[in-house]
């Protein structure tokens, strides 16, 4: 196939953030990290600055990286209209960091909560700046996308002023319409449901943010923790397991949980049976209207402020309770992005024990690291990809293929072209990188091997699980690997044209670690 609609543009498209080390019989278990004062965040730190100790054992440091937000992403051309990255947005910009808002309809269940919050969210939005990278997405029956943390802030603060001067009436822009429907009031849904829905978005934000290099946030706008049995004491432990896969969901992903209460001062005594201190119930200049009260739950539930606490603290964020500016946590959360360390150690199978390790991180002490603290995450799943545990996270290739995220665990690009020998069908190439793939040694070769699906969507409506898969088994020597790892892998596939204007999804997905890439291209009616 004609590489000439798509090789010009993918320069640097393949470069790892981290280069892979290969060992078989080992996982790799990395860590994102932010050091911080009360002023500042810490930079300049090396390898030699951090401990880190699984269940209180220090580990070899295999993998250190460094990254800072106001670094300049590697230089790319603008992508031509048909051609999509799931890492770079159509300006050939790549993420440093990813920080995204999720306002959480599905456990804000009360029509006033709701009014109070959408007030907030929309004050929270106009503050925006132009230099902001921030998502906005909704969540009820399913995530709903606002915009990505690729696209730019100033516009969405546009369209929060139009909104807030409008209200429901009189005409709106695509983005305008978006958010208006992203802040519509909702019914109630029953536990189960709304247990099992959010655990299915924190999933799709895991893997929208998984190949994202640097701090990656997740502010959660709601006013309750989704969990099946409610507030019984008897069922502490039932509670306790799906907070603690909440937790593992995000945590894998090393994803920093920002627990926000969007309904102000005062709102989370509807649920108080006794009052129980709550840290950082009152944040300073917490913005007009505030008050200095001492935030309430009920006894023995993690359903309230309890819940948001652990979730926040595990996954190395902060809960933000009885806050009337919700944008003040944003300011707070998108300070702690100027600067991530990565550090990455092996653990083998053996060790693997499928119980939760504690993790910690130290530093080093040295003036700069003066009064700092470390920002990480507190625990892994101490399990192997092919683990029970680890397959029942995994998406299947169907689900993948109808999620509104886009995952990035692997690096994938794709074009779209009419064969000209070949009238009523079309070229799509898919490139992958490799780098994301896992590779093992066998005998003189390096072998790995995934998925490639290809589901169509029509009418600006997401697929219908129709997708159609190919396995793509690898075997290269040692130049093959290092020549795939510097330009990436491409796959050539041909798929009838449509009769109407329609995207093309492209998934891909790792055999062994279950590791998923995809992302969207339109394909031009015939």
């Amino acid at each position: 196939m004609s590489k000439w609609f798509l090789l010009p543009c993918l320069a640097g498209f393949a470069v790892a953030q981290i280069q892979p080390t290969f060992r078989v019989g080992t996982r790799l278990v990395q860590v994102d990290v932010v050091v911080r004062t009360d002023k500042t965040t810490v930079r300049g730190l090396t390898k030699d600055d951090f401990t880190v100790q699984d269940k209180g054992k220090p580990q070899n440091i295999a993998v250190f990286a460094v990254t800072e937000k106001s670094a300049p992403g590697p230089n790319a051309a603008p992508l031509p209209s048909n051609v999509a990255s799931n890492r770079m947005n159509n300006r050939g910009e790549t993420a440093q960091t990813a920080t995204v808002i999720l306002f959480d309809r599905l456990n804000t269940p009360e029509p006033t909560d709701q009014a109070n919050a959408r007030t907030r969210i929309l004050a929270l939005l106009r503050s925006l700046k132009p230099t902001d990278k921030i998502a906005f997405y909704s969540l009820y029956d399913s995530i709903g996308v606002v915009q990505e943390f690729t696209d730019s802030a100033d516009q969405l603060a546009q369209a929060a002023t139009r909104l807030s001067a409008q209200g429901a009436s009189g005409a709106a822009d695509p983005l305008q319409t978006a958010l208006r429907d992203a802040l519509n009031p909702t019914q109630p849904l029953d536990p189960v449901t709304r247990v099992r829905t959010t655990a299915a978005a924190f999933r799709s934000i895991a893997r929208r943010l998984g190949g994202v290099p640097g701090r990656k946030n997740l502010l959660w706008l709601t006013s309750s923790v989704p969990l099946t049995y409610g507030s019984g004491s008897e069922r502490r432990s039932n509670d306790e397991a799906e907070v603690a896969t909440f937790i593992r969901i995000l945590s894998e992903a090393n994803i920093a949980l920002y627990a926000v209460d969007p309904r102000g001062a005062g709102s989370s005594f509807s649920q108080a049976t006794r009052d129980t201190p709550v840290e950082g119930a009152l944040m300073p200049g917490a913005g007009k209207g505030s008050v200095n009260v001492v935030a309430s739950q009920a006894v023995n539930t993690l359903s309230g402020t309890q819940g948001m606490q652990k979730m926040a603290e595990e996954t190395g964020g902060k809960a933000f309770i009885n806050v009337n500016d919700v944008s003040i946590p944003l300011r707070e959360v998108l300070d702690f992005t100027e600067a991530t360390y990565t550090l990455g150690f092996y653990v083998d199978d053996k060790a693997l024990d499928g119980k939760v390790h504690d993790l910690s991180v130290k530093i080093a002490k040295k003036p700069e690291t003066n009064g700092a603290k470390v920002y990480a995450r507190k625990g892994y799943l101490a399990a192997s990809v092919q683990s029970p545990a680890a397959q029942q996270q995994r998406a299947t290739m169907t689900e993948l293929s109808v999620e509104q995220l886009d995952a990035t665990s692997i690096g994938v690009m794709a074009a779209s072209a009419p064969d000209p020998s070949r009238p009523g069908i079309h070229r799509v190439q898919v490139r992958v990188s490799a780098t994301d793939l896992q590779f093992e040694r066998r005998g003189d070769k390096w072998s790995a091997s995934f998925d490639l699906g290809l589901a169509s969507e029509t009418g600006g409506r997401g697929g219908n699980g129709n997708v159609s898969v190919k396995t793509i088994n690898l075997d290269l020597k040692d130049d093959q690997l290092k020549q795939a790892f510097a330009g990436g892998l491409d796959i050539d596939n041909t798929v009838p044209s449509p009769s109407q204007p329609a995207r093309l999804r492209v998934v891909v997905q790792d055999k062994v670690s279950g590791a998923a890439g995809s992302v969207r291209i339109p394909i031009a009616p015939k």
